[in-house]
């Protein structure tokens, strides 16, 4: 089971006894943790790209002007592209190899044999924040893009509470609590798989219990839950509070599944981190850490390993003595 970000704050604590300790803040803790999470991605995609990769297909137009697209939000590297990715062959388009070769492209290259009519002489290029295929003669395309995501920092969920008032409106969608979260700053798509938990107050007090968000709302400033609500009808003017609880935008609010592994690594490296900002040190700490590093990184290689074949004895045959016996047969 993943490790949640409250449960990883709470381990930290313990292990550096800070439990009742405001020196250091909860979110400081979860720093330390996506620090140490992002110096385990670097060790494993270093060895292994693969391990932590996407893709997202686009379409260009080409010509002047329609030959790039804006990169994912969490591109951190490239790792290849192809051109009709739907079909059963897709043709692969090679990265630029030097940006003064960038005018050297001809509109009409080489053919592709197998999708006649593509030319293959097309590269991309990674200018800042885009992709662009040249020559941009030849950009028009459907595209799909591989590339290794960055990784999200750890996060601690974040609460929203409001008295409710007349311009908190609430109503029945289609058996589903809507709620207007006006007075919250409005509608965020953060808010999409979080909670809202209801405390009103009579006559509505039979409706009181965790929702769940759902997908965003076609009516503006409202959040529809995908859990329905029993016991009465909704009421209005409505009263009572309501919280709203949320990951922050951009961040996770539990450790990848994948490093569940490694959560000594991820724990010893933000304690020292927290005894570092305390002028305090643990020797015990550093060793584990130090060990786990040593574990990351042979692991990492492990997986990059492909089987090798053992040497093959039997049956050989000697150019000047003829077969081999090695006392097997």
């Amino acid at each position: 089971m993943a490790l949640t970000s409250p449960q990883f704050v709470a381990q930290v604590r313990q292990m550096t006894m800070t439990t009742n300790n405001g020196v250091v803040s909860d979110d400081e803790i979860c720093g330390y943790g996506s620090d140490a999470v992002k110096v385990l991605y670097d060790i494993f995609a270093a060895n292994w790209q693969h391990w932590f990769f996407k893709s997202f297909t686009f379409s260009l137009a080409g010509g002047v002007g329609g030959n790039t697209v804006p990169l994912p939000s969490d591109f951190q590297v490239d790792l290849g592209l192809n051109l009709n990715p739907t079909a059963p062959t897709p043709t692969t388009v090679p990265r630029l190899s030097a940006f003064n070769e960038r005018n050297d492209l001809q509109q009409w290259g080489n053919f592709n044999p197998v999708l006649p009519g593509v030319a293959t002489n097309r590269r991309y290029v990674l200018n800042g924040d885009s992709l662009a295929i040249l020559p941009v003669t030849s950009a028009a395309g459907e595209y799909e893009l591989f590339y290794q995501a960055q990784i999200p920092d750890l996060a601690l969920p974040l609460s929203t509470a409001i008295n409710v008032d007349s311009a908190d409106a609430c109503f029945d969608s289609d058996g589903f609590l809507a709620f207007n979260v006006a007075n919250m700053g409005g509608f965020l798509p953060a808010y999409v798989g979080g909670t809202l938990t209801t405390n009103f107050g009579a006559p509505n007090t039979g409706m009181n219990k965790t929702y769940v968000i759902g997908p965003t709302p076609t009516t503006a400033n409202y959040v529809v839950t995908t859990t329905p609500y029993t016991g009465q009808s909704l009421t209005l003017p409505n009263s009572g509070t309501v919280t709203l609880t949320y990951q922050p935008e951009n961040t996770i609010g539990a450790l990848p599944q994948v490093l569940n592994p490694w959560q000594l690594f991820i724990k010893a490296h933000a304690s020292i981190a927290v005894n570092a900002k305390r002028d305090l040190s643990n020797p015990d700490l550093e060793k584990k850490l130090d060990q786990e590093h040593a574990r990351a990184v042979q692991m990492s290689q492990v997986r990059t390993s492909d089987l090798k074949q053992g040497p093959i004895t039997r049956g050989t045959q000697s150019p000047l003595w003829g077969p081999y016996d090695d006392g097997a047969y």
